[in-house]
Formats: structure tokens, C-alpha cells, sequence
């Protein structure tokens, strides 16, 4: 084995990553959950009621966002950790 590969697979840093993605994968699995079990709701506040409920809507669209801050971590397109490390998507 080479020293940089070596050097590479001893960065801590490069483990505790790993680590946070796991966990905002699994977090990222719930949120998703939750999302589908949100849209029939709404889905359910629309047939009855005739229009959206106005405070799903605010909080699904703080979850969706949510989900693409998680998802731009996990593919390194970001290297901010998503909420609780940063603030809840506005």
C-alpha cells in the first residue's frame, strides 16, 4: 500500500464524515417518511376542506428543504452539516 492511500484511509476527519453520513441517511429515511405521510394529509385537508392547510404547507416546505440540504451533504456537494448543526431551512 502506498503512504498517500495509507496516509488518506488514517484522516480521522474522513471517518467522522462517514459517520454523519450514515446518520443523515437514516435521518434523511425518516424525513422522507414523513413527507409521504404529510402529502395524503394534505391531500385529505384539499378534498375536504378545498384548499391546502396553510401550516403544512409552511412545515413541508421547511422538511423538503431539509431533505435537499441532507442530500447535497451526502454527495459532498456541500460540507455544511445540515439542522441541528445549522439552522432549521427557513
Amino acid at each position: 500500500m502506498n503512504k498517500e492511500l495509507k496516509s488518506s484511509l488514517m484522516m480521522v476527519d474522513k471517518w467522522i464524515r462517514l459517520f454523519f453520513m450514515i446518520v443523515f441517511a437514516i435521518v434523511n429515511y425518516v424525513v422522507q417518511c414523513l413527507i409521504w405521510a404529510l402529502s395524503i394529509i394534505q391531500f385529505i385537508f384539499t378534498l375536504f376542506l378545498g384548499k391546502p392547510n396553510e401550516n403544512l404547507l409552511r412545515f413541508t416546505q421547511g422538511l423538503t428543504t431539509y431533505s435537499y440540504q441532507i442530500i447535497q451533504y451526502l454527495t459532498y456537494n456541500s460540507d455544511e452539516k445540515p439542522f441541528p448543526f445549522g439552522a432549521w431551512p427557513k
